[in-house]
């Protein structure tokens, strides 16, 4: 019967740091019992939206024992930090923190993120100001544009709620089809328009800030290499750019989350055009799926950087520490057949072998035995290479794939390694429509 929200976990050794999400609490207190640790939290009335928060037991080195989430009322200006130490059952450290603040609201959502770039004067694409009202609003704004455009989800990412519209007639369409769709994928319909670049190559900025007013890029990651908007390959550095362009889009990216008080890790998401001009278009305000391909050519350890921040620590590294070595690469391995127009492959995976060797890593939940449903995301892996050229990193990602062994689903693996050896991907020429327009054209 207590007024607020009670989690119960189970017992872990001392002793423990204790991170969660926290806002506005008025009593915190830890209460130990047969079935393990409660924290009991009891909060104001006068939170205005449920957000939901992110929660973990970590040891002293920093390794997660156990983790979770939770859904708890917030509202937050400003970050704070409180450390509570108890006895006599050990020393437990409690650590409390707003773990999603405004700012991550703020670059959480596509439209609030362009204003936010607009203000720290970095470039983004001519769309709309603001969320579009209804379908006339929307062709008016097209108009004004000038056409094709892109619709595009304010909520969005993976290409959901998404649509191109080359005229007044396709825009009426797809303008109805995009709010349908982000408003079934993410319970908000909210849309607005962008000019559409032909042709235009994904590059994203890795960056991290801390609580102390530190910011650092981590330079870029080239995802081009999409179907239907979703990554299959990603790759560090992208190998089109000139010195003087990654200086700019990093910068920028930097500039960026310092402009919105951002604290904590996070990837800002460019368009580049056949020109080499830069676009913003979104941020992604959490860790992603392709980010050891940054790990691999900094030698910096994101996952671990990203707690200590929550923890409140400062940054061990300043931007001058951080140098770009080497070329990485990261495959996506789906559970989904390319010869079936990648249909979805769920079932049990019979035998599992992976590659390995210097410069090899494979991450993955899956082993000879597991079961992929076919309730979730494909992926059941990521290969990724490093070597200190792209030539031969190319061909450490192809041996890899060939070694890899994946009995009773299939996977990704075959397709990939029929982009790696297209010409057009050894020269690194390729765009986000590339593998729709040259290896899937019917």
């Amino acid at each position: 019967n207590d007024p607020g929200n009670t989690m119960a976990v189970r017992p872990l050794p001392d002793p423990i740091l204790f991170t969660h999400g926290l806002a506005y609490a008025q009593q915190e207190r830890i209460v130990h019992s047969s079935d393990g640790f409660h924290l009991l939290n009891h909060f104001t009335n006068n939170a205005k939206a449920n957000k939901r928060f992110f929660f973990a037991y970590l040891d002293k080195e920093y390794d997660v024992l156990w983790n979770g989430s939770v859904e708890l009322p917030y509202e937050d200006t400003k970050s704070s930090i409180h450390q509570i130490t108890l006895a006599p059952d050990g020393v437990i450290r409690l650590l409390v923190y707003v773990f999603q603040c405004k700012s991550e609201e703020q670059l959480g959502d596509k439209n609030s993120a362009r204003a936010v770039a607009i203000n720290a004067k970095v470039p983004v694409v001519p769309g709309s100001d603001g969320l579009l009202v209804d379908e006339e609003h929307a062709i008016a704004a097209a108009k004004e544009i000038g056409y094709p455009v892109l619709i595009k989800a304010t909520a969005g990412g993976g290409g959901k709620g998404m649509r191109v519209a080359l005229s007044e007639q396709a825009m009426r369409t797809a303008f109805q089809q995009a709010q349908t769709e982000a408003q079934a994928a993410f319970g908000n319909g909210g849309v607005y328009l962008e000019k559409f670049v032909d042709k235009p190559r994904h590059v994203e900025v890795q960056v991290i800030a801390d609580l102390h007013g530190n910011v650092c890029h981590l330079y870029e990651r080239d995802c081009s290499v999409q179907r239907r908007h979703q990554k299959l390959i990603e790759e560090s550095p992208s190998p089109l750019l000139s010195q003087k362009t990654r200086t700019a889009i990093c910068e920028a990216a930097a500039r960026l989350v310092a402009e919105a008080d951002y604290q904590n890790a996070g990837t800002v998401e460019f368009i580049v055009d056949q020109q080499d001009n830069f676009y913003f278009i979104e941020v992604n305000a959490r860790i992603q799926v392709e980010h050891p391909v940054t790990e691999m050519v900094t030698g910096i350890d994101l996952i671990q950087s990203q707690i200590r921040v929550a923890a409140g620590e400062p940054l061990p590294f300043r931007q001058s520490d951080i140098q770009l070595r080497g070329t990485a690469m990261e495959c996506r391995i789906n559970a989904e057949d390319p010869t079936k127009n990648f249909q979805p492959c769920p079932g049990h995976i019979q035998k599992m072998f992976v590659p390995g060797g210097l410069g090899v890593r494979f991450d993955s939940h899956a082993q000879a035995g597991y079961t992929v449903p076919p309730y979730y995301d494909s992926m059941i892996g990521k290969l990724i290479v490093y070597k200190p050229t792209r030539e031969e990193a190319i061909a450490c990602m192809i041996r890899g794939l060939e070694e890899l062994r994946v009995e009773g689903i299939a996977t990704t693996a075959a397709f990939q390694i029929q982009v790696l050896k297209h010409p057009a991907f050894i020269a690194g020429t390729v765009d986000t429509k590339w593998v729709e327009r040259e290896l899937l054209a019917v």
